[in-house]
């Protein structure tokens, strides 16, 4: 939906147009035109708002001229006046007709009653004279009721129209335009918001912009995105031959510059829209769901809108929500959320990934949520009873959110409850925007009046696949609690899932060695017969055993990891003629490319990865875990830059959909990819940026761990954390003794894995060896030499 802004000239009419900045016209106090002149750079900017007339616009340029030419001023004024001056026709007709009646009452009674017929002053005598009187009071009442209704005022503006039609308006403007160009006043006038389909503002594309045509003037237009080929008409339809449009490079505008467009330029059907907007979004929730801290990648959602869920209220809402004179303005929805994109500077991206989300600019947040929560209640009524039947058009998490903040307050044995919390976790799963669930799940499940934990309640009446569903989205949210808990009532009715599941918890948490010897029980169950199981279950059991064995570097479990990746091998490809299972597909490259890595082969490993990449319907967490297992064999490879590309892309996926579980390990892996870039490379100002770049995944990769609980790599991140704040000092010339604390906390890592038997393994090796030996002042050292060094 997001457009580029454009600029494009053409040189013949001296007409430029740029599409993608309404957001940037100035605001219009009330009692202000909407005309600006810029004495320096001559340039008159016309500023339009929805009911402005053509007067506006020919009284400012009269202004002009009056302030650097009075007899010109009076002369234009003189012409302007005439439809004024012929009102004075009826009136003077009028009151001689009154004072006739009233001077020659006598004479008119002794006609009536007493039937004289005598002559008059004027010659005529008294039937002739009535006669004329009644002709004349006729015309004044047909042709100037108004002076009898009260209706002057609009009297007086139908009778300048008359003498103002768009062609006498267009000569008119052009005498005004020439004086000002002629007189070196005015070079370029620009117009903002012309709305040319607008039937109200028909006199800038008959009158105003044909009179710029004539006086030729430069004329600048700031129009919407989507009115450049209607513009681009406008003006073809106005030269025999075919015009050129000449792009003009602009600037790229900086996110966080971008206001929302003021509110008078707006029509009276786009504010109701926004209300509707503001309704159907996160600015709308109970006051305790908005008081969340944190900013949208922590998986709060501040003012963030449903467009799907505006689409289905406007529809069933329209009459009641527009007054029928706006009802046949209404555009398209789509359209209109593109124009607060691209042009209003109304709404803004927000949760990557994920279609139909886009945060609300604050400040119309801020006009429009007393309205909301004042008139709309009876929408809240409507989601409320009618959740049955919204679910199956809604499927996005902030209608999530909006169906279960509406719900809070019924029990979660409530049926309408019950579909609201079913359709958060449905929602969730697809969309894997696991942050928000795990922000938001306590207050989706809670009650605001009640303190006891609803979560084993819900896992009580969920049902057996949402379940199955929530313990993958508490995994990969990093809510390890939550996925014991859920796996435990699993295990009840799925015994191999709620197995395998805490299995993989332990192996998420870095506890590699425990997660392997519970898999491999279930597999010498099932292999001497005392539990069945299905071949995808076999698959899957082989496929979780030898990636905690690569993934935690088992070097005693290598050769135990390499069969069983072999038997989930050859399982998924006796699959020849049905479609094999994607998830496991994909995840099985995954795991030979890592133990092509772990063996020295960087470029087997990015042979299976672009095998991986090439299978359809990828999740965008196992993207993710792609994108970043490849960058790290390029590295190893020394295809540094690209290398760097890769773990970029994969930090950000996981980062936008909440991936708690993998994003530390992704942000450690990036951030040794830029350590080694930075040591690569001579320039100091590129060293700087990379080793900036590391100490801020590895500080963001560490809070998460923190948080979780996870010790998975967290050796790497400390040491990474380390080099990076030592080498940005030794750049900045500071003192080194301020890294004391990081080195003291990658130490202490060294030294419990010591006492804990684990000093051969993998990561100490990485860390002594690959991150501090990276240190011209560490050199070559043992471990044991690394715990005892001091700077």
């Amino acid at each position: 939906m997001k457009e580029k802004d454009f600029s494009i000239r053409n040189n013949h009419l001296k007409v430029q147009m740029d599409g993608g900045r309404l957001w940037q016209v100035p605001v219009r106090q009330q009692t202000e035109m909407g005309v600006d002149l810029a004495v320096k750079s001559k340039k008159l900017s016309v500023y339009l708002c929805p009911d402005d007339m053509a007067s506006m616009v020919q009284d400012a340029l009269l202004d002009l001229i009056r302030e650097r030419s009075w007899f010109y001023y009076i002369t234009l004024q003189l012409k302007k006046r005439i439809p004024s001056l012929l009102l004075l026709i009826p009136i003077a007709l009028t009151v001689v007709f009154i004072g006739f009646i009233t001077v020659w009452g006598d004479l008119v009674i002794n006609w009536v009653f007493l039937g004289e017929n005598a002559p008059t002053v004027f010659g005529l005598n008294m039937n002739q004279s009535a006669i004329i009187y009644a002709i004349v009071a006729i015309l004044v009442i047909y042709f100037f009721p108004v002076l009898f209704t009260g209706e002057q005022e609009g009297f007086i503006e139908a009778l300048n129209e008359r003498f103002s039609n768009r062609e006498e308006l267009r000569k008119r403007l052009t005498l005004l335009l020439t004086f000002l160009k002629e007189q070196d006043y005015v070079h370029t006038l620009e117009i903002w918001n012309p709305d040319l389909s607008n039937e109200q503002h028909d006199w800038v594309g008959k009158s105003l912009i044909p009179a710029l045509l004539d006086v030729q003037m430069e004329i600048v237009l700031h129009i919407r995105i989507d009115e450049r080929k209607l513009v681009e008409n406008y003006f073809q339809q106005r030269v025999e031959q075919d015009l050129i449009w000449d792009e003009i490079a602009m600037e790229k505008q900086d996110p966080l510059t971008i206001k929302p467009i003021a509110y008078e330029y707006l029509e009276t059907w786009e504010k109701s829209l926004l209300a509707v907007y503001v309704f159907a979004s996160t600015a709308s929730l109970p006051q305790h769901w908005r008081i969340l801290e944190g900013g949208i990648n922590d998986g709060v959602l501040h003012n963030v809108v449903s467009l799907r869920l505006v689409k289905v209220l406007v529809e069933r809402f329209k009459e009641r929500l527009f007054p029928e004179e706006d009802l046949a303005k209404l555009i398209s929805l789509d359209l209109f959320a593109s124009r607060c994109l691209n042009d209003y500077g109304i709404l803004s991206p927000s949760l990557r990934y994920t279609s139909d989300i886009w945060q609300i600019a604050e400040q119309v947040v801020g006009l429009e949520r007393q309205a909301v929560e004042e008139e709309m209640k009876f929408m809240t009524s409507f989601l409320k009873t009618e959740i049955a039947a919204l679910i199956t058009v809604l499927d996005d998490p902030i209608a999530a959110l909006k169906l279960n903040s509406i719900q809070e307050k019924e029990s979660i044995y409530n049926e309408h409850r019950l579909i609201a919390i079913r359709f958060f976790v449905t929602v969730i799963h697809e969309s894997e925007q696991y942050k928000v669930l795990k922000k938001y799940w306590n207050l989706a499940i809670g009650n605001p009046n009640a303190s006891k934990d609803m979560n084993e309640d819900v896992y009580r009446i969920i049902g057996v696949d949402l379940l199955l569903q929530l313990t993958t989205i508490f995994e990969r949210a990093a809510m390890y609690d939550n996925a014991r808990i859920a796996l435990d009532y699993i295990e009840r009715i799925f015994p191999f899932r709620g197995i395998v599941g805490k299995a993989r918890i332990k192996e998420r948490q870095g506890n590699f060695e425990t997660s392997v010897v519970d898999m491999l029980a279930v597999l010498e169950d099932w292999k001497t017969g005392k539990i069945n199981l299905k071949d995808s279950s076999i698959i899957d059991l082989n496929l979780n055993i030898s990636w905690a064995i690569v993934s935690g570097r088992l070097e005693s479990r290598r050769n135990i990891g390499r069969l069983a990746i072999g038997e989930a091998k050859e399982l998924l490809y006796r699959k020849f003629d049905a479609i094999r299972n994607n998830d496991q597909t994909i995840r099985l490259y995954n795991i030979l490319a890592n133990y092509e890595e772990w063996e020295g082969h960087p470029e087997g490993a990015i042979l299976n990865y672009d095998k991986a990449l090439q299978i359809p319907g990828v999740s965008q967490s196992g993207l993710s875990n792609l994108l970043v297992n490849k960058g790290i064999a390029l590295r190893q490879i020394k295809c540094l830059k690209e290398g760097a590309f890769y773990g970029e892309q994969g930090v950000e996926i996981k980062t936008a959909i909440g991936d708690a579980d993998q994003l530390p390990i992704a942000q450690h892996n990036l951030a040794q990819t830029y350590i080694e870039l930075a040591f690569s490379i001579q320039e100091p100002e590129k060293r700087r940026t990379y080793f900036e770049a590391a100490l801020k995944h590895t500080k963001d990769g560490l809070e998460i761990q923190e948080q979780t609980g996870s010790v998975k790599k967290q050796g790497q991140l400390l040491a990474e954390y380390f080099v990076s704040e030592f080498e940005l000092i030794k750049l900045d010339q500071g003192n080194i003794a301020d890294t004391i604390p990081s080195l003291e906390r990658v130490q202490q890592w060294l030294l419990t894995e010591k006492e804990a038997g684990r000093a051969a393994r993998y990561d100490c090796r990485v860390v002594v060896s690959e991150l501090l030996g990276a240190l011209d002042e560490f050199g070559e050292k043992t471990l044991e030499e690394a715990i005892l060094w001091k700077m």
